[in-house]
């Protein structure tokens, strides 16, 4: 698919471990660097989303430790962070993270060129509905992308955002991996002849079990 416009977007995914949200931001990137974009993902070198998008061939940055506390590290970072964005001159930005939203807000605010301010919301935990959270989601950001509608429920529960874009766009598989010969013959429970439901998460209740048998009981009455 061709694109009627390039655009340099800065995806940042500084995720301690290889989780969901980690995936979900450096198969984001991957896709929108395979559609033409110019695209740069901000992770931090121990991280294992940094070791991903590296091998992928994006362009990655891992000099910056979002995850550090100390007050001279926050300020140090923050004078990186702005003068990154006032020479990289993105379009976009499009952070994925809590922290990442709080850091790169800031330094987008400090930019003469403030690009857009697109917050992917891939996390089901609720944000804490604080004053500069309210200024940080209704004021410093143009926009939302959810990974599941339940995400952003609970967001406009704490926030009031009828006036941004907001889109629900779920995490996709790579069906190229599901296609290289047959990948069932070492797994016993993928050869059963019934359909199979699963979920990879957790036994707590904000990971949506609940929602998924709902929905697998919805799915056997219809089609049973």
């Amino acid at each position: 698919l061709k694109i009627l416009h390039s655009m340099k977007i800065l995806i940042s995914a500084n995720v301690i471990w290889w989780n969901a949200s980690a995936y979900y931001a450096v198969t984001t990137a991957q896709a929108l660097a395979r559609r033409g974009h110019d695209v740069t993902v901000l992770a931090h070198r121990s991280t294992p989303a940094f070791e991903k998008a590296n091998h992928l061939g994006l362009k990655v940055i891992g000099d910056f430790n979002l995850f550090c506390k100390n007050p001279i590290s926050f300020l140090q970072n923050l004078n990186s962070l702005t003068n990154l964005l006032k020479t990289k001159n993105f379009d976009v930005i499009n952070p994925h993270r809590p922290d990442d939203h709080f850091y790169l807000a800031l330094a987008n605010r400090a930019t003469a060129k403030r690009a857009k301010f697109v917050r992917t919301v891939s996390d089901v935990r609720a944000p804490k509905a604080n004053i500069f959270n309210k200024v940080l989601h209704e004021k410093w950001t143009n926009g939302l992308i959810y990974c599941a509608r339940a995400c952003r429920d609970c967001y406009h529960e704490k926030f009031q955002l009828d006036h941004l874009r907001e889109k629900v766009i779920y995490s996709g598989l790579d069906v190229e991996n599901y296609t290289r010969g047959d990948w069932t013959v070492d797994n016993r429970f993928l050869r059963l002849p019934s359909p199979r439901i699963g979920i990879v998460a957790r036994l707590s209740p904000n990971k949506g079990h609940r929602t998924l048998i709902e929905a697998a009981c919805m799915v056997r009455e219809e089609f049973s």
